[in-house]
């Protein structure tokens, strides 16, 4: 096992460091439990088709708490519930737990080259730990919907604000428009006009010379 935790990368937490004594003195039975909230975040998405990333969580004696093979979502989240059988203050120095990743060759061919992955581990211990870890995470998400709402109030306001704005420009382009109409209606009605005049002057001009020249 020794072997493993050498070839593997490996992390060791001792629960002394995390979650004081007093809190399993104080649970009911001869046994307690260490509740985990384990999140894993993946930098950089491993290639399946040549490797696979798999994550062992072991106790102090190398049995496996939780496996989880074949990762390749950016982010997990994984609940762990170690057992403490002994509530020897002694025997609780040496309690730890294991979380080895396995960053294994799944193509043996001589041209594949699996590359390194960066991982990032987010660990809390025990019940206070983890319900103070989910207050901030609330009370982070409360502030983020507050800025949200003051956002969606402003963009509601901008949009308001654009409305009538835009009913305004309307209006105006709208008469501006109607005026335009209208000055080029009784501008093409003069047109008209002039031309009609022009004609029946011209009609009237040929009648009259046509009249003196005795040819009509």
């Amino acid at each position: 096992m020794n072997k493993y935790l050498q070839l593997n990368s490996c992390l060791r937490y001792y629960f002394q460091d995390f979650v004081d004594f007093s809190e399993l003195e104080s649970s009911e039975g001869s046994a307690a439990h260490i509740l985990l909230a384990i999140n894993v975040i993946v930098e950089n998405e491993p290639n399946p088709r040549v490797q696979s990333l798999n994550l062992n969580i072991m106790d102090k004696d190398m049995n496996a708490l939780r496996r989880k093979n074949g990762i390749h979502e950016r982010e997990s989240h994984i609940a762990v519930d170690y057992p403490v059988m002994s509530k020897s203050r002694e025997e609780y120095g040496n309690e730890h737990i294991d979380f080895c990743f396995e960053n294994l060759k799944v193509d043996r061919s001589w041209s594949s080259d699996p590359h390194d992955i960066n991982i990032y581990t987010d660990i809390s211990f025990g019940l206070p730990a983890i319900k103070s870890n989910y207050m901030e995470s609330t009370n982070r998400i409360g502030k983020i919907n507050e800025k949200l709402e003051k956002s969606d109030t402003e963009l509601d306001a901008m949009v308001n604000q654009m409305q009538s704005s835009m009913a305004t420009a309307y209006s105006r382009l709208r008469d501006m428009n109607e005026d335009t109409y209208s000055k080029q209606t009784i501008f093409y009605i003069l047109i008209l006009c002039s031309y009609f005049g022009t004609c029946i002057f011209e009609i009237l001009w040929l009648r009259r010379v046509l009249r003196l020249r005795k040819l009509a």
